[in-house]
């Protein structure tokens, strides 16, 4: 999953994934974009899509993850 490209729903790209961390409750994607990690929870109700032959990861973000 490293290295995959991470976009929204809407087609804004969000990222590229740096690492996973697979803790008790999810795991978590580190997605860094211009120098600046997000911490994206890997939950059905937000990994909309994990396409790895394309390369990327597509979301539907909840209010304030990318912020």
């Amino acid at each position: 999953l490293v290295g995959l490209d991470v976009y929204t729903t809407d087609g804004e790209f969000v990222g590229v994934v740096k690492d996973y961390h697979d803790y008790p409750a999810n795991g978590m994607f580190i997605v860094e974009k211009n120098g600046r990690e997000i911490l994206i929870p890997d939950v059905a109700d937000i990994v909309n899509e994990i396409d790895i032959d394309a390369g990327k990861i597509i979301l539907n973000p909840i209010e304030g993850l990318l912020e």
